[in-house]
């Protein structure tokens, strides 16, 4: 029996969150779907608290290697024989009809739109706030993206397995920003849809990473993606997307409180793309206005 759509859950050390993750899809009021759990090298009580879980649709694939979120969601999409692919991170949540107003909207699109993508509810964890986002991209998604990939793909996204199927598959040398990169290949061919509603929740924490790897993503996004966006867009907004990745590497640098390198990526920053800098210290004075931090 093929399910209209497979949800597939990459999980890595969190037995004790994806509880929530899992029962926040057996809610759904559209029934007719697949769970597949990716247990990519879990060390902890994961496959003992994954048994607890009676329902047939939930099926676990587990690896003894850690190979990352990108290596475990093609395992998914690969196993995956339905005709839409829903993703979910495991420590993330969804409202009840989630799979039922995104399949509405991918029904009633037109084919170049292949995947949608919802409003969230972003919890940050550590101050216990919370805000709701609903995406928008006034100049399309492509450019867009070229600013940032604010639209937690990793537990909003749906996509038509023939999309992921023709635009290739995570790019598993990636350990960060896979998504992104996955994203900016499919705005090349596809249009992204969004449902204007809140149907997930982000319960996003500061996580350790490892700069090596981080600086390895960021680079390769900038090689991968540079012809077409100079092509398309020109010098300058290839620039400015070369700035944000510099601003991405100086957000990690202040949250591990590395202040100096901090201050120097901002300036590097500043000096690729003077527009993109401007950019965000608007975003910074209307949250201070809003009170959104």
């Amino acid at each position: 029996m093929h399910h209209k759509v497979t949800v597939i859950i990459p999980v890595y050390n969190r037995a004790l969150l994806v509880r929530a993750a899992i029962e926040s899809v057996l809610r759904q009021s559209f029934r007719d779907f697949e769970i597949l759990v990716i247990n990519d090298g879990s060390t902890d009580a994961l496959e003992e608290k994954l048994k607890e879980f009676k329902d047939r649709r939930v099926k676990c694939f587990s690896y003894a290697k850690n190979r990352g979120a990108a290596h475990a969601r093609n395992v998914g999409i690969k196993k995956a024989k339905s005709e839409y692919i829903a993703f979910l991170d495991s420590d993330d949540e969804w409202e009840k009809d989630k799979l039922l107003r995104q399949l509405d909207f991918m029904q009633r699109a037109n084919n170049s739109t292949a995947a949608t993508c919802t409003g969230y509810t972003l919890h940050r964890m550590k101050t216990n706030h919370k805000n709701d986002i609903i995406p928008t991209a006034p100049d399309g998604w492509l450019k867009k993206m070229l600013e940032t990939c604010r639209i937690s793909p990793g537990s909003t996204l749906m996509v038509r397995k023939e999309a992921i199927l023709k635009i290739g598959f995570f790019d598993e040398h990636l350990k960060y920003m896979e998504d992104w990169d996955w994203l900016l290949k499919f705005l090349k061919i596809y249009d992204l849809g969004v449902v204007p509603e809140v149907l997930s929740t982000i319960n996003a924490e500061n996580r350790k990473i490892n700069i090596k790897e981080f600086f390895h993503s960021i680079n390769t996004l900038k090689l991968n993606h540079k012809e077409y966006i100079i092509k398309h867009y020109g010098i300058k907004a290839y620039n400015f997307f070369v700035s944000t990745m510099e601003l991405e590497i100086a957000r990690i640098h202040f949250f591990q409180k590395e202040y100096g390198a901090f201050l120097r990526k901002i300036m590097c920053s500043a000096w690729v793309s003077p527009k993109r800098i401007l950019l965000l210290m608007l975003r910074i004075a209307t949250k201070v206005l809003k009170r959104d931090y």
